[in-house]
């Protein structure tokens, strides 16, 4: 999967805060998101 590419498809589907907060923390948190979400 192309998180990058479907990152607008995928902030969609969590969250609205946690949109809200990678927004604000950058790609780094997010992708550290991702890590959390995946296990």
């Amino acid at each position: 999967m192309k998180f990058v590419s479907n990152k607008d498809w995928f902030l969609e589907k969590i969250n609205p805060l946690r949109v809200k907060k990678l927004s604000e923390t950058g790609a780094e948190d997010w992708l550290n998101l991702l890590k959390s979400g995946a296990t």
